[in-house]
């Protein structure tokens, strides 16, 4: 059965008192702005985990930064944000957080996504390992150098791709992300997680290798594997969202409302974003009482984490 996210909020002399689906409340005082940076890399890691990991852990404590960054093999996740609302602080920890990772890590090429929220978006920070940068499947899991090969469009290609319209739109995320919102006229899947995605995919479009296929994410980490594991079946005109959906209502700007529908789903207290990358404070009247609450927030020591 599906979870149901619930989330009320009281204001009480300027101050927000927000309880959380799982229980937890937050106290955020009215026009408290928090920021947010989100980003990864694909790269093989010739240092140890275990090195990265404490030189990450080091540089995010000296900060003063709480989030999650996910670090495997081929590659690093990261949410991140200053423990901070003052302005100021918030662009001085950014500038020396990114100069640092590239500085003292191998993680030298991400391009940073910047976003906005009222709600404190990570309670703690964790530096964690795994397998994978984003779990996919096992035995069909591509190689980092096919992933940095995979076709790419910007988003003023993507949108020049949708207008043509001879292209499928297929959207690569979990059924409680797409229902907040989707590029419209887009194939989505009722999937729970990223690694069902190529189950359904090949079993609806297996025998249409010959047509162009537009794949997207959030922020492009899922269709990084995605583009490169349909490339290898033989899906020769598959490409994917530069930057995902955050890149897009970025470089679009107003005109992304043309091509895209609703709010985007994000992995933390915030939950949603509107097409500014503002904290979404309430649910489109369209998604009222169907929004899922992602599984891993019920069972903290999920192995999949978060996937954008």
């Amino acid at each position: 059965m599906p979870y149901v996210l619930y989330r009320s909020s009281l204001q009480i002399h300027g101050v927000m008192f927000t309880m959380s689906a799982t229980g937890d409340p937050s106290v955020t005082e009215v026009g408290m702005v928090y920021k947010v940076v989100n980003f990864y890399s694909f790269k093989k890691i010739e240092r140890s985990l275990e090195e990265t990991q404490e030189v990450l852990q080091s540089i995010c404590e000296n900060q003063n930064v709480l989030g999650t960054i996910l670090l495997s093999p081929e590659g690093a996740n990261f949410a991140l944000a200053p423990d901070t609302v003052d302005e100021t602080e918030q662009n001085s920890c950014f500038e020396s957080l990114i100069d640092q990772i590239k500085e003292r890590t191998e993680f030298k090429e991400f391009v940073p996504r910047y976003s906005t929220g009222s709600q404190k978006p990570f309670p703690r920070l964790k530096v964690r390992i795994q397998e994978s940068v984003i779990t996919f499947r096992g035995d069909q899991d591509p190689k980092v150098s096919a992933i940095k090969n995979g076709g790419r469009l910007l988003p003023e290609e993507w949108a020049a791709k949708i207008k043509d319209g001879s292209a499928v739109i297929v959207d690569t995320r979990n059924q409680y992300e797409w229902e907040w919102g989707k590029f419209k006229n887009a194939d989505t899947f009722a999937i729970d997680k990223f690694s069902e995605f190529p189950e359904v995919f090949t079993k609806k479009y297996a025998d249409q290798k010959d047509k162009t296929y537009l794949m997207y994410c959030t922020g492009g980490i899922r269709c990084e594997k995605a583009v490169a594991w349909a490339n290898d079946l033989g899906f020769d005109q598959c490409y994917q969202l530069e930057g995902g959906i955050l890149r897009f209502f970025d470089d679009l700007d107003q005109d992304s409302e043309k091509y895209y529908e609703g709010e985007c789903f994000v992995f933390d207290r915030r939950w949603a974003l509107d097409q500014n990358k503002e904290e979404v404070s309430a649910p489109s009247a369209a998604n009222q009482g169907a929004i899922k609450q992602p599984k891993q927030y019920f069972e903290p020591q999920s192995q999949q984490g978060f996937d954008e």
